[in-house]
């Protein structure tokens, strides 16, 4: 079976205290000069929450919702990379007011104005990076098998 790969491009995104949504990111022609600067990288997997509510009452997603917003604020990290994030996680973390105005994302909720070519990236769950340093450009590579 061989696999394929396709190259999409995806908007990014940065609150906006004037209009209260998520808007996308401004363009910028040339990179930030971090030369000498120390960044914080951190990854987490938030364990999906779209399973049925007898999996939801067991892994205590509510519960677990708060810890992580809570978690992300500690960690404090320049870029972040969030795992299995669904739609609904996705729309309570943008909520929190410390992370509206620290970061830059690749993806907000579909009920929020991002149904684009890339709405599928959250269909059931999938990645969402964060940055405290606007994103000169973001790109999904998607790979598929091809039957030939």
């Amino acid at each position: 079976m061989k696999v394929t790969t396709t190259r999409f491009d995806v908007d990014t995104f940065k609150y906006s205290e004037d209009s209260g949504k998520w808007e996308p990111q401004a363009s910028i022609d040339t990179p930030v000069d971090a030369t000498n600067e120390i960044f914080r990288v951190a990854t987490l997997n938030i364990l999906a929450d779209n399973f049925p509510w007898m999996v939801e009452y067991a892994i205590l997603s509510d519960k677990r919702k708060k810890s992580l917003v809570e978690e992300i604020i500690t960690q404090d990290a320049t870029f972040l990379g969030l795992n299995e994030v669904t739609d609904q996680a996705l729309s309570e973390i943008l909520e929190n007011d410390w992370i509206k105005k620290t970061y830059y994302v690749s993806k907000v909720p579909t009920d929020q104005g991002d149904a684009g070519a890339e709405s599928y990236l959250l269909d059931p769950h999938g990645c969402v990076l964060f940055s405290k340093i606007p994103f000169l450009s973001a790109a999904v590579i998607a790979f598929m098998k091809n039957k030939r």
